[in-house]
């Protein structure tokens, strides 16, 4: 627990004895994960017991020893391919084994609260669209999130 307060008392940036939205997302983003408003909005809502909208002490102990779970489980090849296989498959609203753009700014949507413009969209499909057919394939979809 001593670990946990050092962590807790180095992201309690306003020193309020308690983490923020804001604050929480310097916490996800150190343990290599997105920090993206949908995945803080879930930690907090999932730990905050309290519902003050913050996450005190207690609560950042739970959120801690989770995100240490999961970059456990990041680090093991197998389970980093399952996990991008389901998120490929939930993405793929028509489930024919590609990625639309459409499909795209919708995943950017529930992922990150961005609303994607076509303009955009279009731009990181030309980037990640290898072989230049306008959608992405699973091949495509992990190389873009793995940026190789």
């Amino acid at each position: 627990m001593a670990d946990i307060k050092a962590i807790f008392e180095k992201y309690d940036v306003n020193k309020d004895g308690s983490i923020s939205t804001s604050e929480l997302k310097a916490v996800v983003k150190e343990f290599g994960l997105p920090p993206c408003d949908h995945l803080v909005g879930q930690i907090i809502k999932d730990c905050d017991q309290n519902g003050n909208g913050k996450l005190e002490l207690e609560e950042f102990n739970v959120v801690i020893q989770v995100l240490q779970q999961v970059q456990i489980s990041m680090a093991d090849p197998q389970v980093m391919a399952g996990e991008m296989k389901k998120m490929f498959q939930e993405f793929d609203k028509n489930g024919d084994g590609f990625l639309s753009k459409e499909e795209m700014q919708a995943a950017m949507t529930k992922v990150h609260g961005i609303n994607m413009s076509d303009e955009s969209c279009n731009k990181l499909l030309n980037v990640a669209d290898k072989n230049k057919d306008g959608k992405l394939d699973y091949n495509e979809f992990v190389n873009m999130l793995t940026q190789q």
